[in-house]
């Protein structure tokens, strides 16, 4: 799941990036004050969710180092009745 909330994290920074870049080689009609605004929002919002993402991953992996270890139960011996 980590994987995929990165891979969106990206994603929102290319779209960004893209908008950006795009309109200023000329290869978009949008106002360049609205391309720079929405750029700049998709990146900050692509870099608020690989951090959201990278806090829960450092997160679980805390939970699972402090987390005990319940050691498992003998089995029975074949054979045996009760």
């Amino acid at each position: 799941m980590d994987l995929l909330r990165a891979v969106v994290a990206v994603y929102l920074i290319y779209l960004g990036v893209s908008l950006i870049l795009d309109r200023l080689a000329g290869r978009s009609d949008m106002a360049l004050w609205l391309a720079w605004v929405c750029g700049v929002l998709f990146v900050l919002a692509g870099a608020a969710f690989g951090w959201f993402t990278w806090r829960h991953f450092r997160a679980g992996k805390a939970a699972e180092e402090d987390a005990p270890e319940i050691p498992e139960a003998p089995e029975e011996e074949k054979g045996r009745s009760s």
